[in-house]
């Protein structure tokens, strides 16, 4: 209630009173942690969020879907911070984790490529596409990732990359029936276009690669 009344300071109140119970059971402590790691995220304090993160993931009775959920959350926000090799330590740690859910390790597999991308060359970042789209849940609403923020990570690779990159990654996504989820990350992706500093002749660039992989499909011709 108090979040849906923007009042973070509450908020952030109640999740220490249930972290700091002595009875409370341990996945409820779990949540409350990343939760409230949740809204420091948002308040911009990065520190205090990595710490709450790293309490759950380190709590020896906490259930390892809490510990999945603060492994990719606390990924991402190493991501957010230039910190790409932590980022991928942790979504390959949720990876490898046996008893996490195929939701969660669905989810750290797409993370891992987009995290790859700002990082690895275009062949590595592809390989990496094919393991989560052949090995994800196809049920998970994480299935195909976040194509926003994949096309986000290709953008920042340099215009030289980005007809490599969208020939390859479009095939993956249509291939995998994702084409749709896919044309809603390109739609949302002219923002950065708008926002950055990007020539016409770049623009030209990206614009190209695009016709040329989505004049035959259904999903991508009005993105």
């Amino acid at each position: 209630t108090y979040r849906e009344l923007g009042d973070t300071q509450a908020e952030i109140a109640d999740y220490t009173g249930a972290i700091e119970m002595p009875d409370a059971p341990a996945d409820k402590k779990a949540m409350a942690l990343v939760n409230r790691g949740n809204t420091y995220r948002e308040l911009g304090d990065t520190q205090a969020a990595l710490a709450d993160y790293a309490t759950v993931i380190e709590m020896p009775d906490a259930p390892a879907d809490h510990k999945a959920m603060a492994l990719i959350n606390r990924g991402n926000t190493y991501g957010e911070l230039g910190d790409m090799q932590a980022a991928l330590a942790d979504f390959t740690a949720v990876i490898e984790m046996p008893n996490a859910s195929s939701n969660s390790r669905t989810e750290a597999m797409f993370a891992l490529s987009e995290s790859m991308a700002t990082v690895g060359p275009p062949s590595e970042v592809v390989e990496s596409l094919v393991i989560a789209f052949e090995n994800g849940d196809k049920q998970s609403d994480y299935y195909g990732g976040t194509p926003s923020d994949l096309l986000a990570m290709i953008l920042g690779s340099g215009p030289s990359q980005w007809a490599e990159y969208v020939s390859a990654i479009a095939l993956l996504y249509f291939q995998h029936g994702a084409a749709s989820k896919l044309g809603q990350g390109l739609t949302q992706s002219i923002q950065l276009l708008d926002e950055g500093d990007f020539s016409s002749s770049q623009l030209e660039l990206w614009n190209q690669a695009w016709q040329k992989v989505g004049k035959d499909c259904e999903d991508l011709q009005i993105p």
